[in-house]
């Protein structure tokens, strides 16, 4: 007992991991100007970028695909894009 709040946790902080994917795909969104609620995510993982920890988040809303990197250490935004996909 006492340790279920821990548990998946120990792996990803080798890495300098203090921001959880949820919390990670919420900045990504929230940089959108949008709410968790309101999109369709297509992707959302952890993944290195020069060495660095960082969550690669897509997602989906009204047509326009979104991209965003989210340093996992800090919770900044590192890159930002979306795509609006004309028929």
């Amino acid at each position: 007992a006492g340790t279920g709040s821990a548990a998946g946790t120990g792996a990803g902080n080798a890495y300098g991991v203090s921001v959880d994917l949820e919390e990670a795909k919420s900045i990504a969104v929230a940089q959108a100007g949008l709410s968790v609620s309101d999109v369709t995510f297509l992707k959302a993982k952890l993944d290195h970028d020069d060495g660095c920890a960082v969550y690669e988040i897509e997602f989906y809303y009204d047509g326009v695909e979104h991209e965003c990197k989210v340093s996992c250490s800090t919770g900044a935004v590192l890159e930002y894009e979306k795509d609006h996909h004309h028929d």
